[in-house]
């Protein structure tokens, strides 16, 4: 950024910025690069998502002076193709997760801000007998075994509803009775504003090596 000159101002000011007589002494300019067309307007304004600047774009040689109102247009055509592409990309990125999820060999569970069950893997389903029907909108508290302490749990919602993730075994209970162990990872899903919306635990059956260990 500090070797650009003109174009990089938007991003340093963070604002559009405009220049109707491209060729007046400015100390903003370095020139062009080698093969440029030749400028006589010129209008740069960077593109936010948020408070983030993912891209700057710029018009020029337009026959008319450009106004704060082609700013706005040029703003608003932007941020329509980011969130296209945003969205986009949003949509690939959830296709390859649902595949990851599905063929994932370990437990894989999302809960909404309150811990209430929105999505489980088929291994979940398969290792605790559970449908996903049957726990949709429960708190995984129903695979409790109720041998961990009460300030376990405590301690576990506490870190992970202030942000941080929380790592540590669990002792659980599948439908059918049976008593099985879990290595888990239990982390907070945030926006882009940094807000809470969602939390998603790993885990892995660790009862053979548990049962191995005390032997």
């Amino acid at each position: 950024l500090d070797k650009t000159g003109y174009w990089g101002e938007a991003v340093r000011q963070r604002k559009p910025l405009i220049l109707n007589d491209f060729k007046a002494r400015n100390p903003l300019k370095k020139g062009y690069p080698a093969g440029h067309a030749e400028l006589h307007r010129f209008l740069t304004t960077p593109i936010y998502d948020h408070d983030k600047i993912i891209a700057v774009v710029g018009m020029a040689n337009k026959k008319e002076p450009y106004t704060d109102d082609d700013v706005k247009q040029l703003q608003f055509m932007m941020n329509t193709v980011w969130n296209t592409l945003y969205n986009r990309k949003t949509e690939l990125e959830n296709l390859e997760f649902a595949n990851a999820l599905e063929h994932s060999p370990v437990s894989i569970v999302i809960t909404d801000i309150n811990g209430n069950i929105e999505l489980v893997n088929k291994y979940f389903e398969k290792r605790t007998g559970y449908s996903f029907n049957e726990v949709k909108g429960k708190n995984p508290r129903v695979l409790k075994s109720g041998t961990q302490a009460k300030e376990f749990y405590q301690n576990l919602w506490s870190t992970i509803t202030s942000g941080k993730t929380w790592v540590g075994e669990l002792q659980n209970k599948a439908k059918d009775g049976s008593i099985f162990w879990e290595s888990a990872t239990i982390s907070p899903i945030k926006n882009p504003n940094g807000v809470i919306t969602k939390f998603i635990a790993v885990k892995k059956d660790i009862t053979e090596k548990r049962a191995q260990d005390e032997m």
